[in-house]
């Protein structure tokens, strides 16, 4: 009879066991190989490893890896003793997970800025009440200093900050209070690439749970860059879009230095092990990288470790076609920017202007809107055109000939074209190919992306008897750390990487003023006629080659005549002006342009078909491992 008691309890206790695992596995998001314990790791592995520089401080290390994955590097559990097992997790870390760790970290810096509520305005300060409300707190509690039980005092922010956590909450509070607090997180204006108002990543930091380490988190996200030999190449698109967009964010993240990793897993750790504490489970946990050792224990030989990214075999010839209609349709867009932008300017000598109010519909803007300069909400005058325009772009479903009188904007828009006589002061009717050939100027930006991913040499600056960068005009110049081992590093003003091009785009003319590059390559000295000869871009006969162009009779034959330079605008206009905002499952092909040669081949009608290419990664990809120890 006992002995059937035992079983039975030992059957007991195995089904039970059975349950545990299984509910156990289901915290984790991700399969997993359990491996034995082990006693000791090291602290630098050992082997043919390759050990990444520091960006900061000369001949530290902030990485190692076998060239194919990060390993285990000096991490702390060389200190720890009695582990009991642990789980080799076998799926890369993707961008999902990281950006979803920047996020977290973005969104914990607006919380504790709103908590913060020194509003910039002095007019939208946040009560006490709302404040306090951000906190988990109870009605009353026990100060454990004075020795005595309190009601909660929402009018003490800072001490209370100190003793509950944030509540992830902000009931109650508006939007129109929290951007003023808020707003030094974003890029500053002239950093912002077409316009677009976006996050300083820069900023973004993570405090480890021991609180004796600050590591800002943001990834080198232009590193596949380093391989680009021009705008929108395959490496410049993936440097781009790689880490952001929905066709690659559960691909293994990349550009994180080693440290950054380790802030990545504390965090990973916090969570996990709140889970097992909310689950019952008495186990305390470390998340590392992998040792060589346990990524062979670990092989279950269904993983793909080969560091290639694969663009797939794409004909572009329709892609890069450009035919008479739709180089039309581009021209015609431009015509119509610059009479928009001649009209807004409003500036002919006429008794009777046209009044402010039209004006300002002209542009895309609030009613009411954030002034970042003078740190004040101000409703939108449009008694101030040149401020508003360079504040918000022109609205395109403004339809000028009907809500502006054409005995207003006719005057204003005359010297644009060939024959102003011929313009209709009554009816407004515009001959649109009647519009002077030479005015038909396209401006648009691209990003430098592989000078900016270009990390550049450290030298010694004995006055401040530390490392700094040797040439600031292609390498990063920002030192963020606030302890040197964490080795990140960014550049300190990035609109230096935002490049402007302006190209003279109908057929026949062959002009494109010099860019920033440009003068920097053979010195800013130069005047603007000599950066025209040492550029070449600009032969001073272009006009004489420009002639009346038909693009009517035969409007789906390829326009003939364009430049190299006249193709990239066209490209930009048709494609890349969207794409910062439109996201497609397809960005990589859809951005790319072609090289000279194969735009030769366009030209010519022939049909140029891009091969499958394997990219090598720039970085090594990480998964890790989950030490389990007794509470």
């Amino acid at each position: 009879m006992k002995k059937i008691t035992l079983l039975c309890l030992l059957l007991t206790t195995l089904t039970s066991q059975a349950q545990l695992n299984k509910k156990f596995y289901k915290l984790l998001p991700y399969e997993t190989v359990k491996l034995d314990a082990k006693k000791e790791y090291d602290w630098v592995p050992n082997g043919d490893l390759k050990f990444y520089p520091s960006q900061t401080v000369k001949g530290d290390t902030t990485g190692a890896s076998n060239d194919g994955e990060y390993l285990l590097f000096h991490d702390n559990i060389s200190k720890k003793n009695g582990e009991l097992f642990k789980l080799f997790r076998i799926s890369w870390v993707s961008n999902y997970e990281y950006n979803s760790f920047v996020n977290w970290v973005k969104d914990s810096m607006i919380l504790e800025r709103v908590y913060a509520n020194t509003d910039p305005t002095g007019n939208e300060a946040i009560p006490d009440e709302l404040i306090g409300e951000m906190l988990n707190h109870p009605d009353d509690y026990y100060d454990s200093i004075n020795e005595y039980h309190m009601e909660f005092d929402p009018s003490q922010p800072a001490i209370n900050r100190q003793l509950f956590d944030l509540s992830w909450r902000m009931k109650g509070i508006t939007d129109g209070q929290i951007i003023p607090l808020i707003s030094e997180m974003y890029l500053p204006s002239y950093e912002r690439y077409n316009r677009t108002k976006d996050w300083d990543e820069r900023q973004f930091y993570y405090v480890k749970k021991n609180g004796d380490e600050v590591i800002f988190i943001s990834p080198d996200r232009d590193r596949w860059a380093e391989q680009s030999q021009y705008p929108h190449d395959y490496y410049y698109n993936l440097a781009h879009y790689y880490s952001i967009e929905d066709p690659s964010e559960y691909l293994p993240v990349i550009g994180l230095h080693g440290t950054q990793i380790q802030a990545f897993l504390d965090y990973e750790e916090r969570r996990l092990q709140n889970k097992l504490d909310e689950n019952g489970y008495n186990y305390e946990v470390h998340l590392s990288l992998p040792t060589e050792d346990e990524i062979k224990l670990a092989d279950t030989n269904d993983c793909d470790c080969k560091m290639e990214y694969i663009m797939e075999e794409k004909n572009m010839t329709d892609h890069w076609r450009i035919t008479n209609e739709g180089y039309w349709e581009f021209l015609s867009w431009v015509q119509d920017s610059i009479i928009r932008e001649n009209i807004y300017r409003n500036d002919a000598d006429v008794k009777k202007p046209i009044s402010d109010e039209f004006l300002g519909d002209m542009l895309s803007n609030p009613d009411v809107y954030y002034d970042e300069v003078n740190l004040s909400w101000v409703e939108f005058d449009p008694a101030q055109p040149f401020i508003n325009r360079s504040l918000f772009t022109l609205d395109f479903d403004f339809n000028w000939k009907k809500k502006i009188a054409a005995k207003d904007y006719v005057p204003l828009i005359k010297d644009l074209f060939q024959h102003p006589e011929e313009l209709d002061t009554i009816k407004g009717k515009v001959n649109h190919k009647d519009f002077k050939p030479e005015l038909y100027t396209y401006r648009y930006e691209w990003q430098d992306l592989a000078r900016r991913s270009q990390t550049g040499e450290l030298k010694w600056n004995e006055e401040k008897q530390r490392y700094d960068l040797e040439d600031s005009w292609s390498g990063k110049d920002l030192d963020m750390d606030k302890k040197p081992s964490t080795g990140a590093r960014s550049h300190a003003d990035l609109s230096r990487f935002i490049i402007e091009e302006t190209v003279s785009i109908y057929p026949g003319a062959n002009c494109a003023l010099c860019n920033q590059l440009c003068v920097h390559e053979h010195g800013d000295e130069l005047t603007w006629e000599e950066q025209q000869k040492v550029c070449d871009k600009c032969p001073l006969d272009w006009d004489k080659n420009m002639k009346e162009y038909d693009f009517w009779t035969n409007p789906e034959e390829l326009v003939t005549g364009l430049t190299y330079a006249q193709a990239l605008a066209f490209y930009n206009w048709k494609y890349h002006r969207h794409t910062w905002w439109n996201k497609t499952n397809t960005r990589f092909h859809d951005d790319l342009v072609p090289t000279p040669e194969q735009y030769e081949k366009i030209q010519r009608g022939e049909t140029v078909i891009v091969e499958e290419q394997k990219l090598t990664f720039p970085d090594p990809w990480f998964r890790y491992v989950i030490h389990f120890y007794e509470k």
